[in-house]
């Protein structure tokens, strides 16, 4: 019986790249979730809105993956299930511990910062600091988007990271009414200093499943009863798909050796811009909730005082520093220094008109039977 004559070894490799199962040494696999790239990624903040998507985008392309965490398990499980076996690892680390941060990062050739926070945590951490005060606020503004911004950021350059991303805000800005606002872009100094070479990406208002715009107006909605609203909801914002931040993200990671990137300032924006009265309109109209709830406009002193109200709540949905944010405008603006969306070759981009649906169908009241033919 004849058999086919074997592949000459000094082929094989030839044959191999080929097929696409293997690129180059550290590289495995025809490049799916079952693949083995060559990059190593740490990301702090995967636990976050925005985590969850860029995390799904580096498990989707074989990319080995450290999620440094704070040790609780219902943040990071869902996370799991994103990587295939063995390539994702749960470090743990503390923000006020440098070192730890330095070990969670290890060998990663890229360190991705999305550590953020839209309120002030209040637990009852009383502490004692230099000048003798008491504090009862355990993560506030300056320490979660400065110090520790700057920390891992020192971190990063200590451990020899090659690439350091860094995300900010498009309403980064020092001179907004905003504490959160000019904490980011504090913090944008602060990765600066201490790596030159980091890549600062600002997002806009950021839109998705269990987002902190379309779902928030719709909690707000069917808990309150009201959207709260200042300056009779004119100020502007441009919001833009989570899934749009993630595949830039993904293109920096991507080419870390890229000077293109390395130490630039990207700025991203939906191809819209909406006030905040047109956003919530959008919401309730979908919801079909705009006859009985009230999109109510507060001044401002009023405003502040009802976010006071509700941040001594765990998670809030509404803060005195929010009601501040939302009586600016965020929307880009020309920057000839700034990398946008067409840099990065998406044209495209979804449209949260177009996307509010599948985000905030669940807050219906008849949910899909609404549409049945003889349904009441």
């Amino acid at each position: 019986m004849a058999t086919l004559a074997k592949p000459q070894r000094a082929i094989q490799p030839l044959l191999q790249g080929a097929r696409g199962y293997r690129k180059h040494l550290g590289q495995y696999g025809a490049g799916g979730r079952s693949s083995v790239n060559d990059k190593t990624v740490a990301v702090f903040g995967a636990t976050g809105f925005l985590g969850r998507f860029v995390t799904n985008q580096l498990g989707r392309t074989g990319t080995r993956c450290f999620i440094p965490n704070r040790g609780c398990e219902m943040d990071v499980r869902r996370t799991k299930v994103q990587f295939d076996l063995g390539q994702v690892v749960f470090p743990f680390y503390s923000s006020s511990d440098e070192q730890s941060m330095r070990d969670a990062i290890g060998n990663a050739d890229t360190v991705v910062n999305l550590i953020g926070k839209h309120y002030e945590t209040k637990h009852l951490c009383f502490t004692r600091k230099e000048d003798g005060a008491i504090n009862r606020v355990n993560s506030s503004f300056k320490n979660v988007n400065v110090d520790v911004a700057g920390m891992l950021a020192r971190a990063a350059k200590a451990q020899g990271v090659k690439n350091f991303v860094h995300v900010s805000a498009l309403a980064a800005d020092p001179d907004s009414p905003s504490r959160w606002a000019q904490t980011k872009f504090a913090g944008e100094l602060a990765v600066k200093e201490a790596f030159p070479e980091a890549t600062i990406v600002r997002p806009a208002k950021l839109f998705g499943n269990n987002d902190r715009l379309l779902t928030w107006i719709a909690l707000m909605a069917t808990r309150m009863g009201r959207v709260p609203l200042v300056n009779d909801g004119d100020n502007l914002i441009q919001p833009i798909d989570a899934r749009n931040v993630a595949q830039v993200l993904m293109a920096i990671i991507d080419n870390p050796e890229n000077l293109d990137y390395r130490g630039k300032l990207v700025e991203l924006a939906g191809p819209g811009e909406f006030s905040w009265r047109e956003v919530a309109d959008l919401v309730l109209d979908t919801t079909h909730r705009a006859r009985v709830t009230d999109v109510e406009e507060m001044s401002m002193l009023f405003a502040r005082g009802y976010g006071m109200l509700l941040e001594q709540l765990p998670n809030p949905l509404f803060t005195e520093d929010e009601a501040l944010a939302m009586s600016v405008d965020v929307v880009q603006k020309p920057n000839p220094d700034a990398l946008t969306l067409e840099d990065f070759n998406i044209t495209d981009p979804f449209k949260m008109e177009e996307c509010a649906i599948s985000i905030v169908r669940r807050f219906r009241t008849v949910q899909h039977f609404g549409f049945v033919k003889g349904y009441h």
